[in-house]
């Protein structure tokens, strides 16, 4: 149903959200109040998960939720590797001796992105001044982009539901 130059693999997914939103208008006469993108990348992410984005997203009437995680690599200790192989900070941030004393960082998980439908069409971006984070659990915010991932996710599922 999507227009062949919108279902590319290289495609972001703005434009694939903004399609959607006017093809429903103009050829459904449906226009839905919020917009929930749910990655087929993420499938460990729970209904409840939805539920409960769901719910924080009219409780704080938010322009939009956020799925994230906590990051388990904290920036601060991100290096970079010099053109003659030298170890640098990746950038300027404060020196912390220990890992546990930094501050907690969360990364996006790809699970889910909901927004306001007039947010979307207004500034066609699911981040704005009045976006939330839905915090998942690291055990359902697995992102499969890679074979090593797939196999990953097969793992905790046969773990979670059995099979061989």
């Amino acid at each position: 149903m999507r227009p062949v130059e919108l279902a590319q693999d290289t495609t972001p997914t703005m434009p694939v959200v903004m399609h959607a939103l006017r093809w429903l208008e103009a050829e459904q006469g449906y226009v839905p109040e919020s917009v929930v993108v749910l990655q087929p990348t993420s499938p460990l992410r729970t209904g409840d998960d939805i539920t409960a984005a769901s719910a924080l997203a009219h409780a704080v009437s938010a322009d939009s939720v956020v799925s994230v995680s906590l990051t388990p690599s904290h920036p601060h200790l991100a290096k970079r590797i010099t053109g003659d192989g030298r170890l640098e900070d990746f950038d300027d941030h404060p020196q912390v001796d220990r890992r546990q004393d930094m501050e907690p960082v969360y990364s996006l998980n790809g699970a889910i992105y909901l927004a306001r439908r007039a947010h979307l069409m207004e500034n066609q971006t699911f981040y704005g001044p009045k976006t939330y984070a839905y915090v998942m659990p690291a055990e359902r915010s697995l992102d499969v982009d890679t074979e090593w991932e797939l196999h990953l996710c097969d793992l905790v599922l046969r773990e979670l539901y059995g099979g061989g």
